[in-house]
């Protein structure tokens, strides 16, 4: 609705003998109205937050090679920090994936699993096996002629006692390559 709009529902108004100003408290009414109600969305949406993660540093590869390099029959063993900053533990929905680095291009999702993170600071040592598709793809890039460099990474979401998934962080490992 233009200025324009409001001119005509002013005249007409006035013209069935309404009062100009009784039209102009009536709009400006109304104006109010959809003011507290834009306040009170946003209050709702902002009362919703639920972010207790802290951020995520980048996660070391304990393999040995500076990129490590890692044979296709070993575990990729990753020391991360994860934290929490609330008093309590928090449940998380996490998702890892294996992303081919160089040369770029392939991505394998290897599953969504629940687990909590205590509070504050917790620094694990995960002993990450290497997925079959992970493995084949390397033998077929190194046939090709490549060296292939990858990462580990991963999405946790908390999720509130009420089930309201709050605001998800993301981690990632230092590059590392594999070899047959």
């Amino acid at each position: 609705m233009g200025v324009d709009d409001v001119n005509k529902l002013i005249a007409a108004a006035v013209t069935n003998g309404t009062s100009r100003r009784a039209v102009l408290v009536l709009v400006a009414v109304n104006l109010v109205a959809v003011v507290v109600l834009a306040v009170v969305v946003w209050a709702r949406v902002t009362e919703d937050t639920f972010d207790p993660l802290g951020s995520y540093p980048l996660q070391d590869v304990l393999n040995e090679g500076d990129p490590p390099v890692i044979a296709l029959n070993e575990f990729v063993i990753v020391e991360g920090t994860k934290c929490n900053d609330t008093e309590h533990p928090v449940p998380i929905e996490g998702e890892m994936s294996w992303r081919n680095l160089d040369p770029r291009g392939s991505t394998f999702v290897t599953g969504v699993t629940p687990g909590t993170r205590l509070p504050g600071c917790v620094t694990t040592v995960f002993q990450n096996p290497i997925p079959a598709e992970v493995k084949d793809r390397t033998l077929r890039l190194i046939e090709g002629g490549f060296d292939p460099v990858w990462e580990l990474g991963g999405i946790e979401t908390p999720i509130r006692d009420d089930g309201f998934k709050g605001t998800s962080r993301r981690w990632m490992t230092e590059p590392f390559r594999l070899i047959p």
